[in-house]
């Protein structure tokens, strides 16, 4: 408690720091300069009080401009300085003769009816009541008849209160539906890039993970063939390196996922069905066997179709080659029928334990497919039933 009577001490030196620190607008200023000038174009010439006795414009100017000063720094404490202008424009109403202040107050009521809640905007409201009614007393007795002149006088102030007002919470309705708007765009535009991360992350594990996928199959059966000569040394080599690869895609696939965005630059035409027998090739090298079955009368498909439909057979692919049983066959069927593709991969799998040799890939790839084909209107079905594990989807073409 001892450092109280500093702390008041140093009270006024802070809140005259924080005056000097707010640079208001250009704009601003001109605002209340000309607030100050319409205030005192209202004033009658000769200034005196109420009383009688006259005072010098100075006199009146050096007491009524720190008042307009405040007004400056009103977007920093608005409820403080209407407090201020609202004694100052009562007292200088009630002291001065032939004076009714009025701008301080309907700039404090603009500034609090646009930035804050609608119950401080009415208190506010509220109690402009009092100054107002006051210039309002003081323009009728001014006028022939009394009491016309202050009726007068009071519509004429709540019309221009109310327009102020009125204005004010106009202005605040329209910030905050530019500020939602602004929020759904930026939500929007969070989504595209999250949903553009997904994509190229799928894009990564289709382009990749087929082709690593054979290579180490290759290369550790041709290790156990040749045995632990050098040639065996080397092709182990490439094993570790591919299941390396392999682990670090798994990485970069879950960093895509928070990572920024990335461009688009996978050429078209390696990912089309007229490549889906160089897939099927490079998985009967890797020791897979292969049925490929294709019915119907192949055509033509729209540029996007036919990249689905070429990267669900490679996901497939890869997924028999990693998970399946290797003494099994794996059977692909294409079907095209007048209005649509199907596509159907069953391949036998291990009922224990897993795979021997790719154990780090957790596998984005079923469940991109399937969000691939969905958005293609497609539908998308696995199961297991029995030793065998069935994909079937159909595309529509037409």
């Amino acid at each position: 408690m001892a450092g109280l009577p500093g702390q008041q001490l140093l009270a006024p030196a802070r809140l005259a720091g924080r005056l000097l620190s707010s640079r208001p607008s250009v704009a601003d200023a001109a605002l209340v300069l000309i607030a100050f000038a319409v205030d005192f174009i209202s004033l009658d010439y000769p200034p005196a009080l109420t009383t009688g006795r006259s005072v010098p414009l100075y006199a009146i100017l050096l007491m009524t401009l720190p008042f307009f000063v405040l007004l400056l720094v009103r977007d920093q404490w608005p409820f403080g300085v209407f407090i201020l202008t609202w004694l100052y424009s009562v007292g200088a109403g009630i002291i001065i003769r032939g004076y009714e202040p009025f701008t301080g107050l309907l700039l404090c009521l603009y500034r609090i009816a646009r930035r804050e809640s609608l119950s401080s905007s009415l208190v506010v409201l509220l109690s402009a009541i009092g100054p107002l009614g006051l210039n309002a007393y003081k323009a009728g007795q001014a006028s022939h008849n009394k009491a016309l002149g202050s009726m007068v006088a009071a519509l004429i102030w709540a019309v221009i209160v109310g327009i102020v007002w009125s204005a004010a919470r106009s202005g605040q309705r329209a910030d905050r539906t530019a500020q939602l708007r602004d929020q759904a765009r930026a939500a929007e535009a969070a989504l595209a890039v999250a949903e553009e991360r997904l994509r190229l992350a799928r894009e990564l594990h289709d382009i990749v993970a087929h082709t690593v996928t054979s290579i180490v199959f290759q290369a550790a059966g041709a290790r156990r063939a040749l045995g632990s000569d050098s040639v065996g040394v080397t092709l182990g080599r490439i094993e570790q390196a591919g299941t390396q690869a392999l682990r670090e895609l798994r990485q970069l696939l879950g960093l895509l996922h928070s990572a920024p965005d990335a461009a688009d630059a996978i050429p078209a035409r390696l990912t089309t069905l007229d490549r889906v027998q160089d897939l099927v090739a490079t998985t009967r090298a890797a020791g897979v066997e292969v049925e490929f079955v294709e019915r119907g009368e192949r055509r033509r498909l729209d540029p996007g179709l036919d990249h689905i439909a070429y990267r669900a057979i490679q996901e497939l692919l890869a997924n028999a080659m990693k998970h399946g049983d290797s003494r099994g066959r794996t059977e692909v069927e294409l079907t095209w029928t007048d209005a649509s593709l199907r596509i159907k991969v069953s391949n036998a799998v291990l009922h224990t334990g897993s795979h021997s040799i790719i154990t780090a890939y957790s596998g984005y790839g079923l469940a991109g497919l399937r969000d691939r084909v969905a958005s293609a209107g497609g539908s998308f079905e696995a199961a297991q039933r029995g030793a065998i594990f069935e994909v079937a989807l159909e595309l529509q073409t037409r």
